[in-house]
């Protein structure tokens, strides 16, 4: 005979990292992913004039500090405002990111290059960073049209971030109200 420890395997719980999405939460958000790989496969295709493949290898769950300190130190983060008509729910700042390769790989075909030589260890240009911008912002037309299964929200490239560092600075910021004790009348 098998015992419970047999069949179910055991997994502590970090109370210093606690989970804050639960299973229908991330059903969601996978939908969501599977919407924007879906609808980013076409028209990267069409924007590249070449055939891409977007698959999405996993989905997990940490903060999001950690996720900026996971990434090099020469990135380029899009920061996208995200806006919504519920009025009980809150606008937010999201971001969209792709490793650096992946970037100059871009950057390449954008400029009639055929892709090779893109694995490049640097930061980039303000031409590459204009390109980037326009590239980015394009695809953030799309993400209104992947969350319309869940929310109705407006999508709008608000600015980029080369460093990590100063996009979780930003992140404080943009996250950061005022208290009615902070105002003061003039």
């Amino acid at each position: 005979s098998r015992g419970l420890g047999d069949v179910y395997k055991r997994q502590d719980y970090d109370f210093k990292k606690p989970k804050k999405f639960t299973k229908e939460h991330l059903r969601g958000l996978n939908t969501v992913n599977e919407n924007i790989i879906r609808i980013f496969a076409s028209n990267i295709s069409s924007m590249l004039r070449a055939f891409c493949e977007i698959d999405m290898l996993k989905m997990e769950e940490c903060r999001y500090m950690e996720y900026l300190n996971m990434l090099p130190d020469k990135t380029f983060i899009g920061l996208i405002n995200m806006s919504v008509d519920d009025q009980n729910l809150n606008d937010c700042t999201a971001i969209i990111h792709f490793p650096s390769s992946v970037n100059f790989f871009l950057i390449d075909i954008l400029l009639g290059g055929d892709g090779h030589g893109y694995k490049l260890n640097r930061g980039y240009t303000e031409i590459e960073i204009a390109i980037l911008e326009n590239f980015y912002g394009k695809l953030t037309q799309y993400f209104a049209e992947s969350w319309k299964s869940l929310v109705n929200v407006k999508c709008e490239l608000s600015g980029n971030e080369t460093n990590p560092r100063l996009a979780q600075f930003i992140s404080c910021l943009l996250y950061t109200s005022p208290s009615p004790r902070d105002m003061r009348r003039s």
